[in-house]
């Protein structure tokens, strides 16, 4: 029976169709493996390999063009140096192209979503190297970071071929990390790019904090439980962080040969940033309520009530160190928070398309982050304010001119110092309240309104 699927070792990516590959040859000079005219305009993340399936790299270096097998609509992550399955439209008819499905899923002690080297699967010890019990007291040196080797044996006949690859361009095109592992449930559909960024669409997920041993991404959540989570910068937490070494190059790693049941989980607090979404989240369940495991630090004031943590329902959670939330110039931003038909218990932010910020709500406070001053103070009304401030100059108005005019009997004429005094405050509170009235008393903000 003719073998259907080839094992390719990758030693070029056509990551555009003009310019130089990846291993900076033009694609001019692969054009002359395929003789059809037609099939020359290789598509990008068209892959170069040598066909290594039971050794036969080992007796030809021919080298295979190689298609994607999926169209554009997905696309998948590639390196040099890397093995892949590729197949042939007719197997017992090969031909000159190949189609590549994927990179090949290797042995746990192997398997890595940054960069598998396959060498190691038939050649390393799939269990981490126990030190004797001598070694552990004798030895004053700690472990050696370089605990993956054979990373670099090559499948074929050039001995050097995967390290001249590996040094010559993949490591300057890709970057060598760490990267922990993802523990999925069975219903989840989990997309990983190579750098530590993952997108799952399955159900709630969550961290148990007083036990770091200990994984709450069980099966235990409650039905109608749907969660997608869109995160990058996993594992900055020593619980759900992988062991971190080197290979034989100096590169770093994830050491596949230990594991942790939290290894990967998400962790709100110190994930680099994330979008986070649930169906129908319940504040019975602190594993898994967004709330409880973002350890949110909220505003607090004696003038209100705590905000309540552990909300049910539907979230969409947004946290990174800085977020931007951008609308172009012929745009509005719109914040609600909707009320209750016929309640005025709404509230929104609106930035309009004008330049006019609204700020809504049944009531509004401005305070420091943590307020121990007890009630806050209200903000004055404007025509109110206006209205106040004529009325007492009125009055102060009608008193000098009771003071101008008042004859005390048995004592004549009004005190000189009297009649001076109140003639002056008469003409000052006139000219104050002429500016008043005509609006040129810088009491009212030209910018800032309320109700």
């Amino acid at each position: 029976m003719a073998t259907v699927f080839f094992r390719g070792l990758v030693v070029d990516v056509l990551n555009s169709v003009t310019g130089l590959t990846l291993r900076k040859k033009s694609i001019e000079d692969y054009k002359s493996l395929v003789t059809s005219d037609s099939l020359r305009a290789f598509p990008r993340n068209t892959a170069i390999v040598k066909d290594i399936t039971r050794g036969s790299a080992k007796i030809s270096g021919r080298e295979t063009v190689c298609y994607p097998f999926f169209s554009s609509h997905l696309s998948m992550p590639l390196k040099p140096g890397e093995i892949v399955w590729f197949v042939y439209e007719d197997p017992d008819n090969q031909g000159e192209l190949g189609y590549w499905i994927s990179k090949v899923c290797e042995p746990n002690h192997v398997e890595d979503v940054n960069f598998s080297f396959s060498s190691r699967a038939y050649v390393q010890n799939p269990e981490a190297p126990v030190k004797r019990t001598s070694e552990k007291f004798d030895s004053p040196q700690a472990e050696s970071d370089t605990v993956q080797t054979y990373s670099f044996k090559s499948p074929t006949s050039n001995p050097n071929e995967l390290v001249n690859i590996i040094n010559g361009f993949t490591s300057k095109i890709h970057r060598f990390e760490a990267v922990p592992r993802y523990n999925k449930r069975a219903g989840d559909l989990v997309i990983q790019g190579s750098n530590n960024s993952l997108i799952m669409l399955g159900e709630e997920r969550g961290l148990v904090e007083s036990d770091p041993k200990q994984s709450a991404n069980t099966d235990s959540v409650p039905a109608g439980s749907g969660a997608i989570d869109i995160v990058v910068g996993r594992g900055r937490l020593p619980a759900t962080s992988g062991k971190q070494i080197k290979n034989e190059l100096g590169l770093y790693e994830n050491d596949k040969r230990t594991s942790s049941p939290t290894e990967g989980d998400p962790h709100f607090p110190t994930d680099a940033a994330r979008i986070y979404l649930t169906a129908n989240s319940s504040n019975a369940f602190d594993f898994y309520n967004p709330d409880k495991l973002l350890n949110i630090i909220t505003p607090s004031t004696a003038a209100l009530e705590f905000p309540i943590l552990g909300a049910s329902g539907s979230f969409a959670v947004v946290k990174a160190d800085n977020l931007r939330l951008v609308a172009r110039e012929s745009g509005s931003i719109r914040i609600v928070k909707e009320p209750k038909p016929g309640e005025i218990n709404g509230a929104a932010v609106i930035l309009h398309k004008d330049g006019t910020v609204q700020v809504s709500g049944r009531e509004i406070r401005l305070a420091s982050y943590n307020s121990s001053a007890g009630v806050g103070q209200p903000f004055v009304r404007y025509t109110e304010l206006v209205d106040f401030l004529s009325s007492v100059m009125q009055d102060l108005q009608s008193f000098c001119a009771t003071l101008l005019t008042h004859v005390t009997p048995g004592f004549g004429a009004p005190s000189p110092q009297i009649t001076a005094a109140a003639q002056l405050l008469q003409s000052q509170i006139g000219i104050k309240k002429e500016a008043l009235d005509g609006g040129k008393v810088g009491i009212g903000s030209t910018t800032i309104y309320g109700e």
